[in-house]
């Protein structure tokens, strides 16, 4: 499956990126986020790192699978 510690600080940032946007919700009202350009843009990117630590897990672990087939 690939390296567990590698695995274990992708799946940690997930959880974080994942979690920003729940906190900026629980303290913004949805007329306040959207009037925010700034917090709209600051969630779009909490999302592209997210995305990005899931892709680069996702490489983690297929590159790891296939070096242990060959």
């Amino acid at each position: 499956m690939g390296n567990e510690r590698v695995t274990a600080v992708k799946l940690e940032q997930i959880e974080q990126y994942h979690g920003e946007p729940k906190q900026k919700h629980e303290t913004r009202s949805r007329g306040e986020f959207l009037w925010s350009t700034t917090d709209q843009r600051a969630v779009e990117r909490m999302f592209e790192n997210a995305t990005q630590a899931c892709s680069a897990l996702a490489q983690h672990i297929a590159t790891r699978a296939f070096d242990f087939e060959g």
